[in-house]
């Protein structure tokens, strides 16, 4: 073992613990590996900065704008709202053909896109079908994940694994060429989700809410007692927080104190602050009580002026959301959506030590102080009812509430379709490299005003192409320093055996295993060059191990935090963390075993 590699197997353990602990946004930890690798000299500066000129990076760039025009115009959500009568099945037939149709639909759109839309759709239609969202939901983010897999254009690691491959003087995959194997895996979730894991699934989210009760999930607020409340002088274990089990009391402030835990027998006091957790119901009829504030005395005048146009939205944030790794106390809401918060539900809560405040709003901001706003998170807001579809628009939020239909222009949805559509063809036909027919298609939505350049740019996952710029070099230095070598020969020594089917199963295993606390695209970046190399060793064709690294990287369904749709269903579906570990798990190893055969059969 050499310096070099001792070096490289050390940046790689320590970017490992940097994604598991995250202690950097995922876009800096590919820019740290890039520096590091370039001032350790085992990358030329060249080699440093070649992953912004990618071919795999540049097109799914591309692929995003794409998406984001899809997006823009409607065409996904129409074809959406065209199927939503079926949901009005049996469960069974229900979760079959939203399985279906999501994963047809993500073999060519980006698959959090295609989630996203459907997602809305599902939550808006809740209280009109007869299947339990939460029977739902999660077969959508799997079904979205597993049509992913089945085209070169379905997920970035499908291309960034066809651009290893390449690079490594091999040819890159074809634009169908996997499809049987992601058909089989398909086939095989599909059968598993309809006849056996949605029995799994839980039933938390009631079938018929009521309109405004849109979500059943605990939000952190702050209220403050008002002068001449009936709750003056009451202790706390006879007023309305203790009846029932509904809302949560957490802390109390008073005066300038800070926050602390209250005591049962205490009694109520004027400008008394309680730190709560309700669901949104209650929230709504807190507003409303005249015995407590909720809205500071700012918040409360913006809303005074015309308090019927307000209503109630519950807002997910989104995967390319601005709001992602900021703090919501530096947050201005109204200035940049002109909404007022009143209540937040974190998917990864911390509750950290109290601060002085005066205000509900500033005493809520300040709670989460120590806390960053993530993917799947959600606001309980206040908004006017005419700048609901303006929010609705943005690239920040999913409203999980819809209060009228948005419109659409037809022709615009024709146009899209149609340039998805020559895009997909003339990739598979090898008229034009995947590269060249993504960045027209791109170019002509554009021209075709689908989508604005300023929303094009806006739509683009920034974070995951930096990310990937950044993790390229890793790969190029594990070359350079026989890294990729030495690991593949360490692989070879651990298998019990050297068999085709052996290999392949141990490769697909270890992969979902690393991407369950890496990102899928690192995973990719990270093995795809051990695939080869134990390729050369064994003696074996590079492409049964290298599909076993793209399959095994977007194996993700044992944790909520495993993709990105994963983290987005978590919140509206209600689900905890075994229901992943569980109803995933097991899907997982049937994957696991099938996925080893189909390679075997067809790369053989």
């Amino acid at each position: 073992m050499t310096i070099e590699i001792i070096l490289i197997l050390s940046l790689a353990v320590g970017m490992i613990l940097l994604f598991v602990f995250e202690l950097l946004p995922v876009e800096g930890i590919g820019l740290l590996m890039m520096v590091l690798l370039m001032a350790t000299g085992l990358v030329s500066p060249e080699e440093g900065i070649s992953g912004f000129s990618n071919q795999a990076v540049v097109t799914i760039l591309a692929l995003m704008i794409i998406g984001a025009a899809l997006e823009e115009t409607g065409a996904v959500e129409t074809i959406g709202y065209k199927i939503k009568g079926l949901f009005s099945l049996p469960e069974w037939a229900s979760v079959g053909l939203l399985m279906l149709i999501v994963g047809t639909v993500s073999a060519f759109v980006n698959t959090t896109a295609v989630v996203i839309v459907f997602l809305s759709i599902l939550l808006k239609i809740s209280d009109k079908i007869p299947t339990n969202l939460s029977k739902l939901l999660i077969p959508l983010s799997f079904a979205g994940i597993m049509g992913g897999s089945c085209s070169i254009m379905g997920t970035s690691t499908n291309l960034l694994v066809s651009s290893i491959s390449k690079d490594a003087g091999f040819e890159p995959f074809g634009f169908f060429e996997f499809t049987p194997i992601g058909i089989g895996i398909f086939a095989v979730a599909f059968t598993y989700m309809v006849l056996f894991g949605r029995h799994l699934l839980p039933s938390r989210v009631a079938q018929k809410q009521p309109e405004e009760d849109f979500s059943q999930k605990a939000y952190s607020t702050i209220i403050s007692i008002n002068e001449g409340s009936s709750l003056l002088e009451k202790p706390l274990n006879r007023t309305i927080f203790y009846k029932g089990s509904t809302i949560s009391i957490i802390a109390l402030g008073r005066g300038n104190n800070p926050l602390r835990l209250p005591f049962r027998f205490e009694k109520l006091q004027v400008g008394d602050r309680l730190l709560i957790r309700a669901n949104a119901e209650k929230i709504k009829e807190l507003l409303e009580n005249e015995k407590v504030s909720l809205l500071d005395e700012e918040d409360a005048e913006k809303v005074a002026k015309d308090p019927r146009q307000f209503v109630i939205c519950e807002a997910l944030i989104k995967p390319n959301s601005g709001l992602i790794g900021r703090k919501l106390s530096r947050i201005d809401l109204w200035n940049e959506y002109n909404i007022v918060n009143i209540g937040v539900h974190q998917v990864k809560r911390a509750f950290d030590a109290f601060s002085d405040y005066f205000s509900p709003a500033k005493a809520l901001n300040i709670y989460l102080d120590n806390d960053t706003l993530e993917i799947g998170d959600s606001l309980l807001v206040l908004i006017n009812k005419q700048e609901v579809e303006t929010l609705s628009n943005t690239k920040d939020f999913v409203l999980l509430r819809e209060f009228r239909e948005l419109h659409y222009e037809p022709k615009k949805i024709v146009l899209s379709l149609a340039v998805l559509a020559a895009v997909v063809v003339l990739a598979a036909t090898h008229v034009l490299p995947i590269l060249v027919s993504a960045l027209a298609g791109a170019l002509v939505l554009t021209l075709l005003r689908c989508i604005s350049l300023n929303k094009a740019f806006r739509s683009v996952n920034w974070n995951i192409l930096f990310l990937l710029a950044g993790m390229i070099p890793m790969g190029i230095a594990m070359h350079n320093t026989g890294t990729d070598k030495f690991l593949a020969d360490g692989f070879v020594k651990i298998l019990p055996s050297k068999e085709p089917l052996i290999v392949i199963g141990a490769m697909f295993l270890f992969t979902t295993l690393l991407t369950s606390v890496l990102s899928n695209n690192a995973t990719a970046i990270l093995l795809a060059p051990i695939a080869i190399s134990l390729a050369a060793t064994l003696g074996f064709p590079p492409k049964p191990l290298l599909f076993a690294v793209m399959f095994g990287a977007n194996t993700s369904y044992f944790t909520p935090i495993g993709y990105q749709t994963n983290t987005l269903i978590y919140n509206p579906g209600n689900y905890k963390f075994r229901d992943f570990f569980v109803v995933g798990g097991l899907l997982t190893v049937l994957i696991i075993i099938a996925a080893t055969f189909l390679i075997y059969w067809c790369t053989f």
